[in-house]
């Protein structure tokens, strides 16, 4: 598992987490709270997560990984598929410099111009790409890596799509 973010509600989570029987390391990590949340309740715990964050996660069990990124977004993660290898990082540059061969996408070019927007999952390279905001992209260790199936777990538009606003549920 690799984390990169916060988790702003990781205290009561971890007590939660204590009670359900877990025993943790340290006495603090955010990071903590995630591996072992994942690796008891599965994927259905990142509903619980609060925070901006970019994750990866590897479910041995199941030989999937997991590429997760935030409700909203603030947190990019970008990947990269090559053969039968997935590469991935919280920055694009990154995973451009460790590669020799890039080429532009045209048709992403055209929509940043007109646009002024590269619209996810794309970015401005062919077979690169980030995870959507509130998505999760699952990856069959044991199929090809193409084969890979995105999931959203959360949209701010089904979240509060009735008149009221309610401010207080939006900050949980």
């Amino acid at each position: 598992s690799m984390f990169n973010g916060e988790i702003y509600n990781h205290r009561e989570l971890r007590k939660e987490l204590i009670k359900d029987g877990e025993t943790f390391e340290s006495n603090h990590s955010d990071s903590e709270v995630v591996l072992l949340g994942l690796s008891r309740y599965g994927m259905s715990y990142i509903n619980k997560l609060n925070g901006q964050f970019a994750i990866f996660f590897i479910d041995t069990k199941k030989s999937k990984a997991f590429l997760i990124r935030d409700r909203l977004g603030q947190k990019p993660i970008f990947y990269h598929l090559l053969g039968d290898k997935l590469q991935f990082s919280s920055n694009l540059l990154s995973l451009l410099k460790i590669n020799q061969h890039q080429t532009l996408d045209e048709k992403q070019i055209y929509n940043y111009l007109n646009l002024g927007v590269v619209p996810s999952p794309s970015t401005l390279f062919k077979n690169y790409f980030k995870v959507k905001p509130g998505t999760f992209l699952e990856i069959d260790l044991n199929v090809n890596i193409y084969k890979s199936k995105e999931t959203k777990y959360w949209d701010i538009e089904e979240k509060h799509s009735s008149k009221k606003f309610d401010v207080e549920e939006f900050m949980n």
